[in-house]
């Protein structure tokens, strides 16, 4: 599966989504007797680096998914994997840190309340300048208020992090943002 990974995606169209959620398991998975990985953190992070942005995509959208789920514990445990990932295994290489990659760590930051400081202060360090790039998908739109009422200085440096110097390219809706971090 590892090997398929890193497969460009034009050879494995449909299958990215499917591998990467069973490497992230494979990953996530610790053995309770031996408190070993099933895929140690420099098999993953050879292969977060030699893999495609959309395999990386697509493991920052399952673990995001995993965030939103009703279960508080499984939240928590999913911010530790997180936190995990990012001190860890997450590539540093520059070409890495693009606009999607950004997007998509943003996404995962604010998927839930829970421990956001903690999922925020791991991911800022990978985040750049999205300028408006149609691969930056991220929006305000849905951001939990109550996050930015807990923690509004870590919601402004994530937005410090990725707003383009060109006020034209912020995403719609940043204004109501700014308003409830000057309001907490």
């Amino acid at each position: 599966m590892l090997a398929q990974a890193r497969i460009p995606d034009s050879e494995h169209v449909g299958r990215v989504e499917v591998l990467a959620i069973h490497i992230l398991r494979g990953w996530n998975y610790v053995d309770s007797e031996t408190g070993e990985r099933l895929l140690s953190n420099s098999e993953m992070r050879e292969t977060l680096l030699l893999a495609s942005d959309t395999f990386r995509s697509h493991i920052l959208w399952q673990l995001q998914r995993w965030l939103e789920k009703d279960d508080i514990k499984q939240r928590t445990e999913v911010t530790e994997a997180v936190v995990t990932l990012m001190r860890d295994v997450w590539p540093r290489q520059k070409w890495i840190k693009n606009a999607a990659m950004s997007a998509g760590l943003c996404n995962l930051a604010f998927a839930c309340r829970e421990r956001f400081v903690g999922r925020a202060e791991a991911t800022i360090p990978f985040l750049t300048k999205t300028n408006g790039s149609p691969d930056a998908r991220w929006s305000v739109h849905g951001w939990d208020d109550e996050i930015i009422e807990e923690s509004p200085a870590t919601a402004l440096a994530i937005l410090f992090a990725l707003l383009s110097d060109d006020v034209a390219a912020w995403p719609y809706d940043i204004r109501s943002v700014f308003d409830k971090i000057r309001a907490a």
